[in-house]
């Protein structure tokens, strides 16, 4: 297996990444991935051979756990994945394991709640065909990939529409979380819920500043968005406000004093 000269090994905000016109292979805890694509080359989470791949790690279902994101450029034919367990993962332990294809707008569950005792020897097979033709999961003679031998390993595939990746900072929530799909042209309601004893700071939407409240409407969706929400304890900008009066007015208080004293010295002095 190569260095690191062509992959990047990295923890950051999914939203970072532009993932337009790739491939996304996602796997959540407690489970770490060895990719192969249809050129034999390789990437995990230690090192790549894949030109412009990206391995690297979110919370994508706001469990405070690092999930698996591996994003690639789509190449046509077969790509395997190996699952492997983390050291930390216990016996009822569960993992999914995703393939979206930004390309084409699919995405395809190749493993849905499958128990980490129940992780086959050989790897999963993932299809990648032409745009033309639709995704596909297939079985070799060797049996990989045989849903009739890996319960809750059945094939799911869905046209998209449109992703909205909702994120919340500490202190409070924001529900549904993660990467939300809507149907193009249908609406979309997140709610927004503080921790007791703290209030909403601020709600970002798209990168922009939105007026906050508990419920926040995309309608008509026709494109991905974001949505974020950060919260403080509740009446802590009111001190902060009384905290900069309080000092702004001392300062004044010191200032007039300096004023009296410097002008009495000139008189005493002169």
């Amino acid at each position: 297996m190569g260095g690191h000269d062509h992959g990047e090994f990295i923890i950051l905000s999914r939203k970072l990444c532009n993932c337009r016109d790739r491939l996304e292979i996602r796997a959540d805890c407690p489970v770490d991935l060895l990719i192969t694509d249809p050129d034999g080359l390789t990437i995990d989470k230690d090192s790549s051979e894949i030109l412009n791949g990206i391995y690297w790690f979110d919370d994508l279902n706001g469990d405070n756990s690092l999930d698996v994101i591996v994003s690639l450029e789509p190449k046509q034919g077969t790509y395997q994945i190996q699952v492997k367990p983390r050291p930390e993962a216990g016996a009822t332990d569960t993992y999914t394991l995703v393939f979206e294809d930004y390309s084409t707008s699919k995405k395809t569950t190749v493993a849905d709640e499958v128990s980490v005792k129940d992780i086959p020897d050989e790897p999963y097979q993932f299809e990648l065909p032409s745009s033309e033709s639709g995704a596909d999961i297939n079985q070799d003679s060797d049996g990989l990939f045989d849903p009739t031998t890996h319960p809750g390993n059945e094939l799911t595939s869905e046209h998209l529409g449109h992703t909205i990746t909702a994120t919340a900072g500490s202190h409070g929530a924001i529900d549904p979380a993660g990467y939300v799909t809507v149907t193009g042209g249908a609406d979309k309601t997140f709610a927004i819920t503080p921790n007791t004893g703290y209030v909403m700071l601020g709600l970002w939407v798209d990168g922009e500043p939105a007026e906050m409240s508990d419920f926040y409407t995309f309608a008509n969706v026709s494109a991905d968005h974001t949505i974020h929400a950060t919260f403080t304890r509740e009446g802590l900008p009111e001190k902060r406000e009384q905290s900069i009066w309080w000092w702004l007015a001392a300062g004044g208080v010191m200032l007039l004093l300096s004023g009296v004293v410097l002008i009495h010295l000139r008189h005493r002095y002169k």
